[in-house]
């Protein structure tokens, strides 16, 4: 069961699937002895490995006993996904679901490119089910595994696919995004040969750089586009792209899969087979639910029977059974060239690679207790500040105060800090709206959430900025002017946080890369270059991971500041100009200092108390909120 350490649903997981041995750093700090590496004199380097210690070799041979009596059908490994009751749901994969992928993936990157002397690089989290199949299609090609810290990723991924010739890579578009294609392409990585996306639809800007190919002088390098879903293991099509191809265009089935668009409306339950005339199948051209089907697809869902009956169902098929799952994703064949995709038919959405139910994090803020009615919006920024025109997704809350006419900037305070405590970050809104003066959100004729009127409630929202006080030292004035840039906001507080305000992860490299350019003594193109080249102070000091440990900018500017960074010199007229102090004067200050510290003042309302209970943390928490 692979887990994030500070994913907030580990216990739910945990829980549910009752493991019963945790392997994590401390554990094999604790139970594996290093090898020891020894140089003869002859240059030859030898290892020795000392005698695994009891705990080991207990392990060991429950693993081989479970090898030795598993067939086919055994669990391979348990994976959670996203689910719309508020709970993560763990989909079952078996042995012959994942062998059959490394198999047809061999089968199918061989026919792109043979496989030879071959070298995969592994960008994405092992949470992440690409991640597996990477690793087991590597070993099964006798190729070698390339992996980099996960700092050095975040700061510099075209260095880390030149420094270990890397020839493989899967990665999804927001990854590879981080590349600076202003300086790097295909020529720069002259060992790539494969650059594989997934996870979520390609932009148009990546299509035209990396689809274009290399010159003849050079290797050729192939962009491939894939589709797939966890519950039919990893991935199900692909194709390969060139500037001319359509984005939503993902290709046809691989191997031991097939594809086919139903309608909808279509009622099918996990039992006896059905046929493909019960299946009402859409002409080709006509746009339905994509179902896949065959020995890629998983046994269901853990504990969830009834959703499992749901989802999953068996297919008659050339005199024998598969499996067939429902994806809700929305689609269309043409024949001959394949599938092409059109969003969902239901509330699921991908935030960076991520498949996410609206539901689960709408469901997180009624256990808040803050909130009477809410409903999760997505959202769509403009990147206007920066050379990528496309748009990026951010998760918008509207919700209905628990408590008439009591919400406060405090109150959205702790409904933060509380979202924060038990959703991973990709699943955090940015921006929530607190309609006050209403019983109720905008309904339908048939009295459900009208979707489609929430963002014109934005308008009309009290109290739901953040009043700060405005940037004070050089430092903290330098982080704002540059994610106002970034973000497009003229808005900026020192207690803003940048998550909250928009931002992910490519903002933050983004954000890192403008202030070594443009804003750090000696920190031009040629020193950030070569800097980053040798993996110097970017990626060991300034880099995307210290803005994600402290995304508020008063412990931005202070960590900076420690690292003993200096920002290039501004004369108090330069700074006057500057919208930042403009805007700061604006607003109301809600700041007091003190010889030990400067804390953010609550507003003074007897619902204080009730707030922090409700929320489950303590003042100290609503307050560093």
């Amino acid at each position: 069961v692979p887990v994030a350490k500070n994913d907030p649903r580990l216990n739910d997981i945990v829980a549910e699937c009752n493991p019963v041995l945790c392997i994590d750093e401390s554990f094999l700090k604790t139970h594996v002895n290093p090898t020891t590496i020894k140089t003869c004199n002859d240059g030859a380097v030898r290892t020795e490995t000392s005698t695994p210690p009891v705990e080991m070799r207990l392990i060991f041979e429950v693993f081989e006993t479970v090898a030795k009596y598993s067939t086919a059908r055994s669990l391979c490994y348990l994976i959670y996904t996203s689910g719309s009751t508020g709970a993560p749901k763990g989909v079952l994969v078996e042995h012959q679901n994942i062998i059959a992928f490394a198999k047809t993936k061999q089968h199918h990157q061989n026919i792109i490119e043979p496989l030879k002397n071959i070298r995969v690089f592994l960008c994405t989290s092992f949470t992440f089910d690409p991640y597996i199949g990477d690793v087991l299609f590597t070993v099964g090609a006798n190729g070698t595994i390339c992996i980099a810290p996960k700092r050095l990723l975040h700061s510099d991924l075209h260095e880390c696919l030149r420094a270990t010739r890397a020839t493989h890579v899967f990665a999804t578009p927001t990854m590879w995004s981080t590349i600076d294609s202003s300086v790097h392409g295909p020529s720069t990585l002259p060992c790539l040969r494969v650059l594989a996306l997934g996870g979520e639809q390609m932009t148009e800007e990546l299509l035209k750089i990396w689809g274009n190919g290399r010159s003849e002088e050079q290797p050729p390098l192939k962009l491939v586009n894939t589709y797939g879903v966890t519950e039919a293991t990893v991935v199900q099509t692909q194709c390969v792209c060139n500037t001319g191809s359509e984005r939503s265009f993902v290709g046809k089935p691989m191997v031991g899969n097939q594809v086919y668009v139903i309608d909808p409306s279509t009622e099918t339950i996990d039992g006896d087979p059905y046929t493909l005339d019960d299946l009402k199948r859409v002409p080709d051209g006509s746009a339905g639910e994509v179902v896949f089907a065959g020995e890629q697809v998983c046994r269901g869902y853990y504990k969830r029977p009834h959703l499992t009956r749901k989802k999953f169902f068996w297919l008659a098929f050339n005199n024998r059974k598969i499996r067939c799952f429902r994806s809700g994703d929305l689609g269309k064949i043409n024949v001959p060239s394949g599938l092409h995709l059109l969003g969902r038919i239901d509330r699921q959405i991908k935030i960076r690679g991520h498949r996410v139910e609206l539901g689960e994090i709408e469901h997180a803020c009624f256990k808040s207790r803050l909130v009477k009615e809410c409903a999760c919006y997505v959202g769509r920024m403009a990147k206007t500040a920066t050379k990528n025109t496309n748009q990026s997704q951010f998760l918008v809350i509207y919700l209905i105060p628990s408590v008439s006419n009591t919400w406060s900037w405090t109150h959205k305070c702790a409904l933060q800090t509380f979202l924060a405590r038990v959703l991973p970050s990709y699943m955090q809104p940015q921006e929530i709206y607190a309609i006050r003066d209403k019983s109720h959100l905008p309904r339908t004729t048939s009295m459900k959430i009208d979707r489609k009127a929430l963002p014109s409630l934005a308008t009309i929202d009290v109290g739901n900025h953040v009043n700060g006080a405005s940037p004070q030292s050089p430092a903290e004035i330098v982080v704002a002017k540059v994610w106002q840039q970034i973000l497009g906001t003229s808005h900026i507080s020192r207690y803003d946080n940048f998550f909250r305000l928009g931002g992910d992860s490519l903002g933050a490299l983004r954000c890192v890369r403008t202030m070594w350019k443009d804003h750090i003594q000696g920190g031009g193109e040629n020193v950030l270059h070569q800097q980053t080249s040798q993996y110097g102070d970017i990626n060991s000091v300034l880099s995307p991971s210290l803005l994600i440990n402290f995304p508020v900018l008063k412990e931005f500017a202070a960590a900076i500041h420690d690292a003993g960074i200096s920002f290039i010199e501004y004369t108090d007229a330069v700074l006057e100009n500057t919208s930042i102090r403009q805007n700061s004067r604006k607003r109301k200050a809600h700041v007091v200092s003190s010889a030990d510290s400067e804390t953010m003042v609550a507003e003074q309302d007897q619902s204080m108390v009730a707030l922090c209970e409700a929320s489950r943390c303590g003042y100290r928490d609503v307050v560093e909120a």
